[in-house]
């Protein structure tokens, strides 16, 4: 979504941001936090999206959406976009849970089954040495573009 990260580098006189939103009701609500800024919203996906001019961002940022953009293009699509010398730079978050955890994320698992985004009973809970880097991704990405 079009967020606070979106919002605080919008008011920056000197950038021009482009942001996807895929639902027409969080563009609307992006389009409404930032008029007045040189912000374009665009709705729809990263995989479909095409910019009007190959290499002209100087940044791709996401935050936890990149862990649902079909492996396949998301980092093809980037390298595309990107000027030389841009970065691409997102975050991702996993839930872990420590030999003592707070018991309250395996308590609200039925409202996340509701919402048709639980985890698969057959899952373990991850415990932080148990996650993996996404550095050793990246490496092999780096060297085929």
């Amino acid at each position: 979504m079009c967020d606070w990260q979106s919002n605080a580098y919008a008011r920056k006189a000197w950038i021009s941001i482009t942001c996807l939103e895929l639902g027409s009701a969080l563009a609307a609500v992006a389009r409404r936090n930032l008029v007045g800024m040189n912000v374009d919203v665009i709705e729809g996906n990263f995989e479909e999206w095409e910019p009007q001019t190959a290499k002209c961002f100087d940044l791709v940022f996401t935050a936890t959406a990149w862990n649902w953009i079909d492996p396949e293009v998301k980092y093809v699509k980037a390298w595309q976009v990107l000027r030389r010398g841009g970065h691409l730079t997102f975050w991702n978050a996993t839930h872990v849970f420590p030999e003592h955890e707070d018991p309250f994320f395996r308590e609200i698992q039925d409202v996340y089954d509701e919402l048709g985004v639980g985890r698969p009973k057959d899952i373990n809970y991850p415990r932080p040495v148990n996650c993996r880097s996404t550095e050793v991704k990246l490496k092999r990405v780096v060297y085929l573009t």
